[in-house]
């Protein structure tokens, strides 16, 4: 079996090539230790380059307010039907992203979306 340093070597590789399946995957396997840190710059990597819809998958509420604060309200609605975004949580994405500040023309939309939420 390869020592812990050689494992936190091959998963801070992977993590740097974004290869985040896999690094994932050695973390679980290998050295579950490190399974939460893997988790936590796979979040970060995907809220820096913008992915909401793979964020969102990963970390549903990430996910809500990234879509919420880009105005993408119609992806924060989807999200509500499927089960990575029940209503609670939209509604969280919402308010978060009311009280910071939504882009410019998203308030009409966003307004529509709070009232079809309930």
């Amino acid at each position: 079996t390869a020592s812990l340093s050689t494992v936190k070597e091959c998963i801070e590789m992977l993590s740097r090539e974004r290869k985040w399946e896999r690094a994932r995957a050695v973390a679980r396997e290998q050295a579950p230790q490190f399974e939460q840190r893997v988790e936590t710059e796979y979040v970060e990597s995907l809220k820096q380059r913008g992915k909401a819809e793979e964020l969102a998958s990963v970390d549903v509420i990430a996910g809500l307010d990234l879509l919420a604060n880009r105005g993408q309200w119609l992806s924060v609605s989807r999200r509500r039907r499927t089960r990575s975004g029940g209503p609670q949580q939209v509604r969280g994405a919402l308010r978060r992203a009311a009280a910071t500040g939504r882009p410019a023309g998203t308030g009409t939309r966003s307004v529509y979306t709070v009232r079809q939420l309930g």
